[in-house]
């Protein structure tokens, strides 16, 4: 069978997220062939993804075939099956590769139908995100809460996100954990379905890209977060350059992980400073700005910031939080003084 290279690296790299990088569960670390789609599972989330004119049942290991396709540079490979080999013909290259007939990892069962996702789902669920705490003593903090109301939201005690969709969800209230929800918004799903195993909701792009997500389970109720936001104090717009400012922050503030990704903004009597640091390097900036009050700095994520700031660049600030409030969102944070 003749498949385009281009379709099939595009198709690997989109489920790679699902790939485990040690083969704790049998075949994590391999792409698992379906007929016309390539499934990966790690036991935290699945993905899928269909190609087009693929024929293949069977098992493969991950890391040679994905880096052999980036070495490729014809456009087409002749692939065909030989007892357990993948033999792949290309220009004047060869290549065989060990396929694994019986396919090992879970397939996650999808029942029932697919329902439409309210506009504004990726966007609320990323400004969620940001807010999400990293402390496993609480697991319910480190999961962005979706309520059947419409509501998504999340804390970490010191940080609050409440966006409101407007419309009712399709599915039940679910805790997503905020490690997954970058993997779920890069396939930006139109979809939702949460019919079958109760411990994983699934979302489906118009790409037909799936990914099925373990969902966090908790005895306690997710706090009512709200009434935390009747925030009051003195109303200040940040510089019109802090967006410029921000952009070049981000360079040193950049991670692996979108969710460790912050800066540090101080703001005092006349003056911000955006600041932020890396491994081998750091950021900062000055700028003017009309406030009288106390020294006072908060931390964010850049992506959040720049989020806010195409919005509004108004926030309401006190001697204890920043609060900024947009059509269908809300964001606070403690501050703490400067010393």
């Amino acid at each position: 069978m003749k498949i385009n290279k281009d379709q099939l690296q595009e198709a690997l790299t989109i489920v790679q997220p699902g790939l485990a990088s040690k083969d704790i569960i049998e075949q994590a670390n391999s792409f698992a062939f379906l007929d016309d789609k390539v499934v990966t599972y790690n036991d935290r989330i699945s993905l899928s993804h269909p190609i087009e004119g693929l024929d293949i049942r069977g098992a493969i290991y991950a890391e040679e075939l994905y880096k052999l396709l980036q070495k490729i540079k014809e456009g087409e490979i002749n692939i065909s099956i030989d007892k357990n080999e993948v033999n792949l013909k290309f220009g004047k290259g060869s290549a065989r590769l060990t396929l694994q007939e019986e396919i090992k990892i879970p397939l996650i069962p999808i029942k029932g139908e697919w329902e439409k996702l309210p506009d504004n789902f990726n966007r609320f669920l990323k400004f969620a995100m940001s807010a999400c705490s990293k402390d496993m003593s609480q697991p319910e903090l480190t999961c962005v809460n979706v309520k059947t109301n419409g509501i998504i939201q999340a804390t970490d005690s010191y940080k609050i996100s409440h966006c409101d969709l407007k419309k009712p969800m399709p599915v039940e209230d679910f805790l997503l954990p905020a490690s997954m929800t970058k993997d779920v918004i890069k396939i930006n799903p139109t979809h939702v379905n949460k019919k079958g195993d109760d411990k994983w909701i699934h979302f489906k792009n118009e790409k037909g890209t799936v990914i099925s997500c373990r969902l966090m389970e908790s005895e306690k109720d997710y706090p009512t977060l709200q009434k935390h936001l009747n925030i009051e104090g003195e109303q200040i717009q940040l510089p019109k350059t802090t967006a410029e400012i921000l952009g070049k922050a981000w360079v040193f503030a950049k991670r692996d992980n979108l969710l460790e990704e912050t800066i540090r903004i101080s703001i005092e009597s006349k003056r911000m400073v955006v600041f932020s640091q890396s491994e081998t390097g750091s950021f900062s900036e000055k700028t003017l700005i009309h406030y009288e009050g106390n020294p006072v700095e908060f931390l964010i994520a850049p992506h959040l910031l720049i989020d806010i700031l195409k919005e509004t660049n108004q926030c309401i600030l006190n001697e204890n939080f920043i609060k900024f409030e947009g059509e269908g969102w809300q964001y606070a944070s403690a501050l703490q003084s400067e010393e």
